[in-house]
C-alpha cells in the first residue's frame, strides 16, 4: 500500500506542477483546435482513491488466498 500512495503523489505533482503547465504554455495542435490538460482537484482526488482501491483489491485477493494454505506446504514447495 505504501508504494501505491507514494506513485499517487508522485503521479499526482508531476500533472498539477509538470505536464499541466507545460501543455498550457505549450498546447499540442489537434484538427479541432490547441488541446491542453486541464484537471482539477476534486476529479485528481477521485481517480486517485479508485487507483488505491484497485490496489487493495489486488494486493488483498492473493494475500487471502496464501493464507488459506498450510504453512508447512509453503515451506516444502506442495501444491
Amino acid at each position: 500500500m505504501f508504494y501505491a500512495f507514494v506513485a499517487m503523489v508522485i503521479g499526482y505533482s508531476l500533472m498539477q506542477f509538470v505536464f499541466t503547465p507545460y501543455t498550457q504554455s505549450h498546447p499540442i495542435s489537434a484538427p479541432i483546435g490547441k488541446v491542453s490538460l486541464d484537471l482539477s482537484n476534486s476529479e485528481a482526488i477521485v481517480r486517485a482513491m479508485m487507483l488505491f482501491m484497485a490496489a487493495i483489491i489486488g494486493s488483498l485477493i492473493p494475500a487471502y488466498r496464501m493464507t488459506k494454505r498450510s504453512l508447512l506446504d509453503l515451506i516444502w514447495g506442495a501444491n
